[in-house]
């Protein structure tokens, strides 16, 4: 896959992504590769040494749970410190 950048992702999108494989986001935005194996393992890719490209199908069921993700973190940051 060509090295393209995610930067055209929404913030949000990508720090709800990245929370899942518990990083801090990075500087630069990941790379296109890096960003659909990280969506396609929401979706249950296990991203092993022989497993090839994500399919279509985990790349649907990880686009559709990352919403749930960016919610997650929105109702986290509001919170902020009041509980805890």
């Amino acid at each position: 896959m060509p090295n393209f950048q995610a930067g055209g992702l929404r913030r949000g999108g990508m720090e709800g992504g990245l929370v899942t494989q518990r990083q801090a986001p990075p500087e630069e935005p990941p790379s296109l590769d890096s960003m659909i194996r990280m969506v396609a393992s929401l979706g249950g890719f296990l991203n092993r040494k022989s497993d090839g490209v994500p399919g279509p199908k985990t790349l649907w069921i990880g686009l559709q749970r990352i919403p749930d993700f960016v919610r997650a973190l929105e109702a986290y940051s509001s919170v902020g410190d009041s509980y805890g």
